[in-house]
């Protein structure tokens, strides 16, 4: 599972940087002109405020509409606050995953929304202040956060996943958007599949009320 950072504390000399979870630790990354559709998918996330938490299956083949095969899973989350090394911090943060790790990500996914206020606790606990890239990540104590999170037993969760993707709408598992519908959509793809709102996307308010977030 690939895992990416966005993140930005007071006083930072650098602002938002996008960084890049691996073996070594946090590395900088640029993905502008990737051309991996999971990637591509990451970099609209960070750059375009339209979307607090997306959620979707990344299909193989963007043309197909009828039962469309996945090729990678995306979850994405924005606008976590905390503290980094008592500086005030902002974290946005994104994971790709292979079909082979579908459920592994789906338990992550609702453990994160089970505990949103705990998993960004835990997670900003993790990082400091230094390094090259200006900020680091404990990434030991970081996988253990990740165990733990998928681990849990998100008991009454609110949301009722399909399965199966009859159409290509149904790779949206999750999708609460900020503003408007008509605005967050033109990031996911063309009108005729996504103008009229599917019951998965869901405004802040929704969200909030749907899993007790203050």
């Amino acid at each position: 599972m690939e895992v990416f950072f966005y993140c930005n504390y007071s006083n930072s000399k650098r602002g938002f940087l996008l960084t890049k979870l691996y073996s070594h630790g946090l590395d900088t990354v640029s993905l502008f002109n990737s051309q991996d559709k999971g990637e591509q998918l990451v970099d609209r996330f960070f750059s375009y405020d339209c979307f607090r938490i997306l959620w979707m299956d990344i299909a193989k083949d963007e043309s197909t509409f009828f039962r469309p095969e996945a090729e990678k899973s995306f979850f994405g989350i924005r606008g976590l606050t905390g503290t980094i090394s008592d500086r005030k911090g902002y974290l946005n943060m994104a994971f790709l995953a292979e079909n082979e790790e579908k459920e592994v990500m789906e338990a992550l996914v609702r453990g994160i929304l089970y505990d949103t206020h705990g998993f960004s606790k835990k997670v900003f606990s993790a990082l400091s202040v230094g390094g090259k890239n200006g900020y680091e990540l404990d990434t030991e104590k970081f996988e253990k956060i990740i165990d733990s999170v998928v681990n849990t037993e998100a008991e009454g969760f609110p949301l009722n996943i399909k399965p199966v993707c009859t159409t290509s709408r149904d790779l949206l598992k999750l999708g609460v958007y900020v503003g408007s519908w008509e605005d967050a959509y033109t990031k996911l793809g063309p009108d005729l599949i996504w103008k009229i709102k599917p019951r998965q996307a869901i405004n802040e308010d929704t969200y909030r009320k749907l899993f007790n977030q203050q």
